[in-house]
């Protein structure tokens, strides 16, 4: 069951019937240019948190848009235009639409900036984002095919959205993380590390890939491309 736990003082409580619902696709009255993922990974957890904050290019004046978010704990959401907030109220419809109503209008031509705190279980279905416990460990992948990326975190996730990505993943020290992109830094903080991939190139939200886990890796020599072989251990 969706929810709200907590909000900023910049948006309203849950309510019910703002859209109709009539059709399931999103609206390019608002259009994301740049999304980043922060997602705090523990493979022998049950559940993860994580934060997103999209980048909204605003195509047409509205007071109202639309983004995925299928059984997703939602914990905060600020929306800004200017640096400036703006009061926001939610009202949920099928297939994880996640319908915002605004206090004002944003104008034609600015760009707002929507952040979102979310939290959720590991799907254990191979959809969304999964875990496997192979010999006592556990893994995590992703499998986003075809409209899967709305159950792992809050996203525009349709095919014809293509915008660059950028995930930053908090996992154990000891474990390697994978994505579409190579790492851009690394940085260790005790029993944990932060990963930071470079960005994608404009893409839908479904090629995203990510895994986590304790894997072991052969490097393949003689290859036009830097390639390894992974596996579980």
């Amino acid at each position: 069951m969706r929810q709200i736990v907590q909000v900023f003082i910049s948006v309203a409580l849950l309510s019910a019937g703002v859209f109709s619902d009539a059709s399931a696709r999103l609206s390019h009255v608002v259009e994301p240019t740049f999304q980043t993922i922060t997602l705090k990974l523990l493979p022998d957890s049950s559940g993860y948190s994580g934060t997103t904050t999209i980048a909204l290019d605003v195509r047409a004046k509205t007071d109202t848009f639309s983004f995925h978010a299928e059984d997703l704990t939602l914990l905060t959401i600020a929306l800004n235009e200017y640096e400036e907030p703006i009061p926001t109220t939610l009202s949920f419809g099928r297939l994880g639409l996640t319908h915002v109503k605004l206090a004002r209008p944003l104008e034609v031509g600015t760009t707002a900036h929507l952040a979102i705190a979310f939290s959720n279980d590991y799907d254990l279905r191979a959809n969304g984002l999964y875990k496997n416990v192979v010999d006592g460990d556990g893994y995590l992948f992703t499998q986003f095919e075809a409209t899967e990326a709305r159950e792992a975190f809050p996203c525009f996730d349709e095919p014809e959205f293509k915008f660059p990505y950028r995930l930053v993943v908090q996992i154990p020290t000891e474990d390697l993380a994978l994505s579409n992109t190579p790492i851009g830094s690394e940085v260790i903080d005790g029993a944990l590390k932060t990963v930071t991939f470079e960005s994608t190139p404009p893409m839908p939200s479904y090629l995203l890939a990510l895994a986590v886990g304790a894997f072991d890796t052969v490097t393949v020599p003689d290859m036009a491309y830097p390639t390894r072989v992974v596996s579980v251990k």
